[in-house]
């Protein structure tokens, strides 16, 4: 499924960059290779346009009309100051670190970028689920009526064109990672010893009843 956000992503980076002058987009990811890969698809959409990379390196590309794509890891510690940014990606969010103590991992990283961002400026979150202690969890769990954000959920199960690669992978992961890599499921916690399903087994929908003591 991975190949088909990161098309998708690099789409929303080569429009914003045709319809906008002097427009910046960052891409954050999790890690270095991550942002290189989006990167390389931003560039690779871009040579199908009529725009000029004027400059290109593994994490940086400018364009002739003076549009920059910039791909950072969110470990840099160069990641905060870039003026006026008019498209902010952020890939694979639920996978952000953050504090030892924080209960959304991501927050920290993400509060820090939001203010990079111009008036008008968009923001795009992408990501499978990673538990529900995340920020891209939160966004999800804690929707609010009118508030601003449009949530999308795309299961690999409605892909028809990956159907055998579903099948595989339902042959070979736990129901657990199943639901939550393929059906996009945001499961209470990611790394648990017990898979989900032998739990949902074992848990009677019975009434339970209490011997007195």
């Amino acid at each position: 499924m991975r190949p088909l956000v990161v098309w998708a992503t690099g789409l929303l980076a080569v429009f914003a960059v045709i319809v906008g002058q002097l427009v910046l987009t960052i891409c954050i990811a999790p890690a270095e290779r991550q942002a290189k890969i989006i990167a390389r698809e931003i560039g690779r959409q871009l040579r199908r346009t009529d725009l000029v990379i004027t400059r290109s390196t593994l994490t940086e590309l400018e364009m002739s009309n003076g549009a920059r794509v910039v791909a950072l890891p969110s470990t840099s510690d160069t990641i905060r100051g870039f003026p006026s940014v008019s498209l902010l990606i952020i890939d694979e969010c639920a996978f952000l670190k953050g504090d030892d103590d924080e209960e959304t991992r991501g927050e920290t990283l993400i509060s820090g970028v939001l203010p990079m961002l111009t008036t008008q400026g968009q923001v795009f979150f992408s990501s499978t689920p990673a538990g529900k202690q995340n920020y891209f969890a939160k966004l999800f769990l804690d929707a609010k009526p009118d508030d601003g954000i449009h949530r999308i959920v795309v299961k690999g199960t409605a892909i028809p064109r990956l159907a055998e690669k579903v099948e595989r992978m339902r042959r070979t992961l736990s129901a657990t990672k199943f639901r939550q890599e393929i059906e996009v499921e945001m499961l209470a916690d990611g790394a648990s010893y017990f898979d989900l399903s032998i739990i949902e087994q074992a848990t009677s929908t019975e009434s339970a009843i209490c011997p007195r003591l």
